[in-house]
């Protein structure tokens, strides 16, 4: 890896133009985001206007709302967080990005984003979900790619200490049960040869934010892919959590949700852990305890031999968010970091 860094410092310093972070030879970043839900969501906002060569890599195990009722009823991979993804990395189509978020409430359609119902439609008129998001990013004018970590329909499979088994992602999450193993049924086969090359070229691989056990670990858990990370030369940013999940990761320190990853088969290798170092208003941590949930406390110095890195995270309001903005730049923050070793 350090000869990695060697290349890109060779390259010359990083500087910003504009909002893009690029080299002094014009050479473009390129970062790999990986994962899924709303710290995806966010991260891919905050980064979109900085990185020119943005490719993020997408959880499809969900099965629940609209995104569970398309792939039942049309046999295809979930579409929604993938849609999430591409309306966070669109570019100032702002009436388009609304439409492809706008959920019906009425009738037959109530739940259904548009978004979906146009990438389920696409998907049938051509039968290839890969091509149906690519023509989606098209029409949103996406900056970079987002790619479905496989277009097999998979389901999660929970083991829990009990003995007792949890199948399907909405299971799990309302299980609110601590969880030993995840696995994906049926296997799906290696990843793409597209996210292998995604992979080998990238310059930055972010993994997470996301829930571990149903938006992080099946995306890793795709055949392939965690050994394609591995031996990428790019450095490797673990984005922890804000918060813990009730049942799940009730109790899980930072260091319990880095376990998660480096018990993977190969185990996933990483250069740096990113948290949030943010003071939380100890009323909005009162109503989070009360529904099981908790902070996950960031650390100084190394985890593991692991550098960590906390930063000013959060955005203003009612939930504990990711702010997009503050998000970008603590990764780049971090990825100077790594550099300067």
């Amino acid at each position: 890896m350090k000869n990695a860094f060697r290349l890109l410092e060779s390259h010359g310093a990083q500087e910003k133009r504009g909002h893009v972070v690029e080299t002094k030879q014009n050479k473009v970043l390129k970062v790999v985001a990986i994962g899924g839900g709303a710290g995806m969501h966010a991260l891919l906002s905050g980064l979109k206007d900085r990185v020119c060569d943005l490719v993020a890599i997408i959880t499809v195990a969900d099965d629940g709302g609209s995104s569970g009722r398309l792939r039942k009823d049309f046999d295809i991979p979930p579409p929604g967080d993938i849609r999430n993804c591409l309306v966070a990395m669109s570019e100032d189509r702002v009436d388009l990005a609304k439409l492809f978020q706008y959920r019906f409430k009425a009738s037959f359609l109530s739940g259904h984003s548009f978004g979906n119902l146009f990438i389920a439609a696409l998907t049938e008129l051509n039968g290839d979900f890969r091509g149906a998001v690519e023509h989606a990013r098209q029409l949103l004018n996406v900056r970079g790619r987002v790619l479905p970590a496989t277009e097999s329909k998979l389901t999660i499979v929970a083991e829990h200490p009990d003995g007792t088994k949890s199948t399907g992602q909405v299971i799990v999450d309302q299980t609110r049960k601590s969880i030993s193993k995840i696995k994906l049924v049926p296997r799906p086969p290696a990843i793409a040869d597209e996210i292998h090359e995604v992979l080998s070229e990238a310059d930055l691989i972010c993994v997470g934010p996301g829930k571990i056990y149903t938006e992080v670990l099946p995306t890793l858990l795709v055949p392939g892919m965690v050994e394609a990370i591995n031996t990428s030369s790019a450095p490797k940013i673990f984005v922890a959590n804000l918060m813990t999940q009730p049942g799940q990761t009730e109790g899980f320190t930072l260091a319990d949700h880095v376990h998660q990853l480096r018990k993977l088969e190969r185990g996933l290798n990483l250069d740096m852990i990113l948290c949030a170092g943010d003071r939380i208003h100890e009323q909005l941590l009162q109503r989070y305890a009360e529904a099981g949930s908790e902070p996950v406390v960031p650390v100084e110095g190394t985890m593991d031999g692991i550098p960590v890195h906390s930063a000013e995270l959060l955005e203003s309001g009612p939930k504990v968010r990711h702010n997009p903005d503050r998000l970008a730049e603590a990764v780049f923050e971090s990825y100077k970091i790594l550099l300067k070793k």
